[in-house]
């Protein structure tokens, strides 16, 4: 399969568990459009004071990974999910999921 061609695939199935979520289609397009170019996109409610209690309170290192992610994007220490994986040495898929699920869920949750 063209490279072109399985990328439009990979679309296509984002998109199809994207609307079964509940979003929209424009927030489809936003979000595919930080995907390709790989800014992070994303809505951070949590204050900074806030997120820095919740590190203090995180149990296991992952949760502190999870929870240090969402601070750095909010600090604008980093921008890209390229600038995650080097800081904290884990696979681009791994921050895609967790930031996914902080748009699902919000950090307190």
């Amino acid at each position: 399969m063209p490279k072109a061609q399985a990328l439009t695939c990979q679309f296509a199935k984002f998109y199809t568990n994207f609307i079964y979520s509940g979003y929209t289609y424009e927030k489809y397009i936003i979000i595919a459009i930080a995907i390709m170019s790989g800014v992070v996109k994303i809505e951070i409610s949590e204050s900074v004071e806030t997120l820095k209690e919740i590190l203090k309170k995180a149990r296991t290192p992952q949760e502190k990974e999870r929870i240090q992610t969402i601070y750095c994007l909010k600090t604008k220490t980093v921008k890209t999910v390229k600038q995650i994986t080097v800081m904290l040495g884990h696979n681009r898929v791994t921050v895609q999921k967790w930031l996914q699920k902080y748009r699902q869920k919000n950090v307190e949750t």
